[in-house]
């Protein structure tokens, strides 16, 4: 009965067969940019010093950072 089971065990197993692997490559893409833009004002907007610096200091920004 062991001798049974053992060649009935081999003979299952010898029909396994493994599959190929599947090999994906992933593509990336960078959208970090997309939604950044420069800020421009108008010669109408009343703006202070200090938002003048921040706006300067964010079109620095995007330009370095985000080059078209």
């Amino acid at each position: 009965m062991k001798l049974l089971s053992l060649i009935l065990v081999m003979l299952l197993t010898s029909c396994v067969t493994t599959s190929p692997e599947i090999k994906s490559e992933a593509k990336i893409i960078d959208t970090s940019c997309s939604w950044v833009k420069v800020i421009s004002i108008s010669v109408t907007d009343d703006i202070t010093d200090a938002t003048a610096r921040q706006i300067l200091a964010h079109n620095r920004m995007v330009i370095k950072n985000c080059p078209k």
